[in-house]
């Protein structure tokens, strides 16, 4: 497994958005944003975009975080709809 955590622009927020890109021994790559839940706030005193969840407020182990994208770009050579069959060849 391999884990890629990174930042990017945004044109429709201040602030970059949070990303994460997981790679599965299997091929799938996986694609996640983090976007921020009423359970979570920007620190006034802060000055980064760290968003930090609000005290006292329990929060999921996945909120805020959403699926962008999932690919297997690999497909296996056993699950391929490659078929063989006897060769008629009489020689």
């Amino acid at each position: 497994m391999a884990i890629h955590l990174f930042h990017l622009p945004s044109p429709s927020t201040p602030s970059p958005q949070l990303y994460l890109l997981i790679g599965f021994e299997s091929g799938l790559l996986t694609l996640i944003k983090f976007t921020p839940t009423s359970s979570f706030h920007l620190p006034a005193s802060s000055t980064s975009s760290t968003y930090f969840p609000i005290e006292g407020r329990m929060v999921g182990e996945s909120e805020g975080w959403e699926l962008v994208w999932m690919e297997k770009p690999h497909k296996d050579a056993s699950k391929s709809s490659l078929t063989l069959s006897p060769s008629t060849d009489s020689s």
